[in-house]
């Protein structure tokens, strides 16, 4: 049980407290890890933000992917893939 909470600790990207919501990646990019409280342009600035951004990124998927022709929304029985929806964010963040 305390392997699995250190496990969750160490991978966990959005920290909540008190008195601030943020996100602490636990992955090194070019010399440093991200976090929220130190803002820079065009990052997000806490999890509600990078929550809501995303949904937003679904939604235009959604609109500029899936409806066809004829304007019918052309998902499977099972709503959007996780792998079609990876597919999109990593392309989109590429074209940045």
């Amino acid at each position: 049980e305390k392997l699995l909470w250190l496990f969750k600790t160490i991978v966990a990207l959005r920290y909540t407290n008190k008195e601030q919501d943020y996100i602490l990646s636990p992955i090194l990019y070019k010399g440093e890890f991200f976090d929220s409280r130190n803002l820079k342009e065009n990052y997000p600035i806490d999890g509600d933000a990078n929550g809501a951004y995303h949904i937003a990124l679904k939604g235009l998927r959604l609109i500029t992917e899936q409806i066809g022709e004829n304007g019918e929304i052309t998902l499977d029985k099972k709503g959007q893939s996780n792998k079609a929806w990876f597919d999109f964010a990593k392309n989109l963040a590429s074209k940045k």
